[in-house]
């Protein structure tokens, strides 16, 4: 496997390599502060199924939100009220999935380079609760960015865009640290692990 970027730092020689393990972490498995909700017809996206009871207690609320607003016409602004009425949402984003040659996600869709929308389209949302506040804590004046940063880093995952370094020995040849499982998906993030990498050198 191909590096994607590598340099000397102490004589030391730093490889950043795609991480191919398809395991790494799924962002949505954290304590977020959104809850993501999608529906699509292929693909398992947003909070699993699965860990809903667990994480989000007030998925059936959500679930049926999302069907009184559909039996109805759909009306964003409708369920952005129902949601703050039943879970105390202060925010709702969303959510567009673009699915061509692989996955992506945004709140704000994809018409830059569908503009006919072939390929994409809004499967869900993503909104904060009163318990989500309270469980991590965020101030309310950046509830919205927080969102929109949730996103991102989810978008990065469906993207693949995980990364891990190894660090050798140049005299030697021998590996002497290495670490996986990056998700990037802002340029500050791969400074991290160059940083992360030029500390274990």
């Amino acid at each position: 496997m191909e590096p994607v970027e590598s340099f000397d730092y102490k004589h030391h020689r730093i490889d950043i390599f795609l991480d191919i393990d398809p395991d790494f972490g799924n962002p949505r498995d954290a304590d977020n502060l959104g809850i993501m909700y999608c529906e699509h017809k292929r693909y398992v996206l947003g909070d699993m199924p699965d860990e809903f009871a667990r994480h989000i207690p007030e998925i059936d609320e959500i679930r049926s939100a999302l069907r009184e607003v559909q039996e109805r016409g759909y009306s964003f602004d409708r369920l952005e009220r129902y949601l703050r009425w039943t879970i105390g949402t202060g925010t709702i984003l969303p959510l567009f999935l673009y699915d061509h040659s692989g996955l992506a996600m945004n709140t704000g869709g994809f018409s830059a380079f569908d503009s006919a929308r072939w390929d994409w389209g809004q499967v869900g949302f993503i909104c904060d609760s009163k318990r989500t506040r309270e469980m991590t804590g965020a101030p309310l004046d950046s509830i919205e960015s927080q969102l929109a940063n949730e996103v991102l880093y989810y978008d990065a995952y469906l993207r693949g865009n995980c990364y891990g370094y190894t660090v050798t020995n140049i005299a030697t040849g021998i590996e002497v640290d290495a670490c996986w499982g990056f998700l990037v998906a802002t340029d500050e993030d791969m400074e991290y692990i160059r940083d992360e990498a030029r500390a274990a050198a």
